[in-house]
């Protein structure tokens, strides 16, 4: 067990020495916590956008589903013995008769319009926002779940801090 805990301690020191390496300079958190500020406003205003959008969208979806199904339902009840006599078609929970003809009609033309004015009140704010313009990231090329920093490499720090001991040599070593 005290093996266990010694190779978690070793593991730690050696993932907080590497981080130490490649903290930024104290210029860059300022100008990082600048845009982090202007981003997070404009992530709350998306976030209201949102919330705004989907209490009216549960509405929308509960009665698009609700169309789908009851067509769903009336269509099933028609059997072959209807469609071969055109026998009137009984909505059911209504109880009302309707032609087969207009029925087939009618119905398809129905959901068609009740799946645009969804797709419409969906898509239309999508639009908007996107013309309005997201806040810019800078991506690596792979996904990150939220919250989490972005990883610089331990050799691109390396690099500058050779690139600034070097100007610092080439200062010193400059006849003044």
């Amino acid at each position: 067990m005290t093996d266990e805990t010694n190779r978690i301690d070793e593991k730690r020191e050696a993932s907080g020495s590497a981080s130490e390496a490649a903290a930024p300079t104290s210029a860059e958190p300022a100008v990082i916590g600048a845009d982090f500020a202007k981003k997070a406003k404009d992530l709350e205003a998306l976030r209201s956008a949102v919330i705004d959008a989907a209490s009216v969208g549960a509405g929308l979806w509960l009665s698009y589903l609700f169309v789908l199904f009851y067509l769903a339902i009336a269509v099933g009840s028609v059997t072959h013995r209807n469609l071969l006599f055109e026998s009137p078609v009984k909505l059911p929970f209504l109880n009302v008769d309707l032609p087969l003809i207009g029925f087939f009609v009618l119905g398809p033309a129905i959901f068609l319009i009740v799946h645009a004015y969804v797709l419409l009140h969906f898509v239309l704010p999508l639009q908007a926002t996107l013309r309005r313009g997201l806040p810019s990231t800078k991506s690596s090329g792979r996904r990150r779940a939220p919250g989490q920093a972005r990883r610089t490499c331990g050799a691109s720090s390396a690099i500058k801090e050779i690139n600034s001991s070097q100007n610092k040599a080439s200062k010193q070593l400059s006849p003044k």
